[in-house]
């Protein structure tokens, strides 16, 4: 096609005809102009949301959004906190996979830390202004030995400012750490941790314990796949399946198991075919040597009570209902024991008390 053409082309009028009706709707030019201008202003709502804002501040309205994002008992978690910890998250720079993880952390955190706040409370644990001070500082200090590792260089800064020392302190704490109030609930959720883990001791008897280990086996049916086996199984039947109870499902299907594994059938067989723990079901439940710390409290209390080749009754965990076999026992203390006792204790003493307070915050 010619330049002449093309030119005729893109200012002849396009019209199409709707039954005896003919419509015109400009020329190609036109057409393409305003196509574009359309998707601009599409791209630009979706890009700056309605309220006309760039970036990846808060979506669209929150007008009609309550002022109260969670209740933790008689506490509440409100919006203008989600969204202040929100915005220091980094939310703004997060990419669209990152926006709903970070929204979910951050509210798992505002509702974690007033569950912590409440456990100080019921423990009587209080902070004073002073301590409160003391944390600032100990906050400014670390925070100006991390801007200037080398005394010369904040000496430096210093003289360029015109500042004195204690003026540049006054200064980064007025700045960074001037919310007194977060200082003081990070204060009482660190004495609560203290007064949780406080409260573990290891004897020589428990040193030695931590050297135990049984070879495990278990089968593991968990309340919302057996709700789902059994929904299926309704409607291929063609039968009504509605208001189940996953929980009450799954431990009758763990009893009639365990009625099975009683009568002599084959532990491992059943734990292949029946087992919901996708990690050791096609090794027959197969959990191989596992030493106390490894598994939660309730199976492991369970399992380390039994006898070897004994299979416990029904054990409820987060997980479902277990039932578990020992099949074997053993204990291997080390040929330096007596020599580095202290220093096993000492090891020992932080897994208990990391154990103690991933339990308390559990409960």
């Amino acid at each position: 096609m010619s330049i002449v053409r093309m030119r005729k082309f893109f200012r002849r009028s396009i019209r199409f005809r709707v039954g005896r009706k003919t419509f015109h709707i400009g020329s190609p030019v036109q057409f393409i102009f305003w196509l574009i201008v359309l998707i601009f202003v599409i791209g630009a709502y979706y890009s700056f949301g309605p309220t006309g804002r760039a970036g990846g501040g808060q979506e669209a309205s929150t007008a009609k959004l309550s002022a109260i994002i969670a209740r933790v008992g008689k506490q509440t978690v409100s919006r203008d906190a989600f969204n202040q910890a929100l915005m220091m998250s980094g939310y703004d720079h997060a990419g669209a996979n990152e926006r709903a993880y970070l929204k979910f952390q951050i509210a798992q955190q505002l509702i974690d830390e007033s569950l912590q706040l409440q456990g100080a409370r019921r423990e009587g644990i209080k902070v004073s202004a002073r301590e409160v001070r003391a944390k600032q500082d100990e906050l400014v200090d670390q925070a100006i030995q991390s801007m200037f590792p080398e005394r010369r260089d904040l000496v430096k800064y210093l003289r360029k400012k015109q500042m004195s020392y204690e003026q540049y302190k006054e200064k980064i704490r007025r700045e960074r750490f001037g919310d007194t109030e977060a200082i003081r609930r990070q204060l009482l959720v660190e004495k609560l941790r203290e007064s949780v883990e406080g409260k573990v001791t290891v004897s020589d008897e428990d040193l030695k314990k931590s050297f135990e280990e049984i070879k495990v086996r278990h089968l593991l049916i968990r309340p919302d796949q057996e709700k789902k086996r059994v929904e299926e199984a309704a409607k291929k039947s063609g039968k009504a399946a509605e208001g189940l109870d996953g929980d009450a499902l799954a431990r009758k299907r763990a009893e009639e198991l365990l009625a099975q594994i009683k009568k002599g059938s084959d532990f491992a067989a059943l734990a292949k075919k029946y087992s919901d723990d996708t990690g050791s079901a096609a090794q027959g439940g197969d959990l191989g040597w596992v030493k106390r710390g490894q598994m939660v409290p309730e199976f492991e209390a369970a399992a380390f009570s039994l006898k070897q080749g004994e299979v416990s009754g029904i054990v409820k965990t987060d997980f479902g209902y277990h039932i578990i076999k020992v099949e074997g026992r053993r204990q291997q203390i080390p040929a330096d024991f007596e020599k580095d006792k202290e220093q096993y204790r000492s090891q020992e003493l932080q897994s208990r008390r990391s154990r103690a307070w991933s339990e308390y915050m559990s409960k």
